[in-house]
């Protein structure tokens, strides 16, 4: 399902002069979100603060490709109460530059895209629950070229190719064998796949050991493959999610094993989706009651597969930092700032913010 959104591109233009004054605008909102976080760490720290969790980072790969598959996305190994609900609505917006080509293949990963996703969690008994995430998804030429340059200059940071290339254009699609294999519309307001997961506690953390819960679930292909939110298939995968409590540390981790239906666009090209690999580490660290930093760092093996340029089929290795706050009534917010440490196939500058209640 797709909706005309020109009004919205227009209205975000693509003059230099909007961008330039949407570049000001951006960095002064990160700069406020970054100082709020510092201001909130400079609060007076607890010397034995709330054993409460909040983490981990409930992120994901946002690279364009790896959207259209299922993913699972770092959680607690704890059930939902039963009789309870939890519900969180979350946004994240991506910038990305992988283009590179050989003779027969063409990665052309060049813009921004925004994701807005809705999450529920029921409790289905005592030790298991379901949750529903329904996204959509909206990609643009953008505006964040020059200040992403400029940040990976001032922390010196791998490039890929960003400065050789004009600033804020649009490019989304993979090329082999002479076809397109894949693209994404620009300014097309789109439901995405819809994932549906399962989860099922194995063991309580206690003195021996850490808890531990298993997963599976499937994603319906509710997304319109042909501008390039969907797989045009049903996905699967199964995983295990761990956590362990260190006084004001909790450290929690995940391995999820992941299939996904090859877009029909993909037929005669020596390429496709298959299976892919996916490994997360968390950490958590407690500052007050209310407050807890965040870490999150992600591993996933190549979204697609055929292809020698490492643009597409590499792995990819986010990482996430941010921090969370309680609020009145089980209601949390968080917001997070997300890098690719390989400079390969992955997104290259990121920021994630959300609200949950039910917590």
């Amino acid at each position: 399902m797709t909706f005309n959104s020109m009004g919205i591109a227009q209205y975000m233009g693509r003059g230099a002069l909007i961008s330039a004054s949407m570049n000001s605008r951006f960095g002064n909102a990160l700069l406020a979100l970054l100082l709020a976080v510092c201001c909130s760490c400079l609060s007076t720290r607890s010397d034995a603060p709330l054993p409460t969790v909040r983490g981990p980072l409930p992120t994901r790969i946002q690279q364009p490709v790896s959207l259209t598959r299922l993913s699972f996305r770092p959680r607690r190994p704890v059930a939902q109460q039963r009789g309870s609900g939890w519900y969180e609505v979350q946004g994240a917006y991506t910038s990305i530059f992988e283009v590179d080509q050989l003779p027969g293949e063409r990665v052309g990963l060049d813009g921004e895209y925004g994701r807005v996703t809705a999450r529920g969690r029921w409790a289905l008994g005592e030790q298991a629950d379901l949750e529903v995430e329904v996204p959509v998804q909206y990609a643009t030429s953008g505006f964040l070229d020059s200040l992403v340059n400029s940040f990976h200059a001032f922390f010196n940071l791998p490039v890929g190719g960003r400065t050789k290339a004009e600033d804020d254009q649009y490019e989304m699609r993979l090329r082999r064998n002479g076809q397109t294999v894949w693209s994404l519309d620009e300014n097309e307001l789109a439901l995405g796949d819809v994932p549906l997961v399962y989860t099922r506690v194995l063991r309580r953390e206690d003195e021996q050991g850490p808890g531990l819960a298993w997963r599976i679930g499937l994603e319906l292909p509710l997304g319109d493959e042909s501008v390039g939110v969907g797989s045009g298939g049903v996905d699967g995968g199964l995983g295990l999610i761990g956590e362990r409590n260190l006084g004001r540390w909790t450290l929690s981790g995940a391995v999820d094993l992941l299939w996904a239906a090859t877009p029909d666009s993909f037929a005669g090209a020596p390429t496709e989706f298959g299976e892919q690999l996916c490994l997360q580490f968390g950490s958590e660290y407690r500052w007050t009651d209310h407050l807890s930093l965040l870490g999150q760092l992600v591993w996933a093996s190549s979204p697609v597969t055929g292809y020698e340029l490492e643009e597409i089929d590499a792995e990819i290795i986010a990482l996430g930092l941010g921090a969370a706050w309680d609020l009145a009534a089980g209601q949390r917010l968080f917001c997070s700032f997300h890098e690719d440490l390989v400079a390969a196939a992955g997104g290259d500058f990121g920021i994630m913010f959300g609200w949950s209640c039910g917590n």
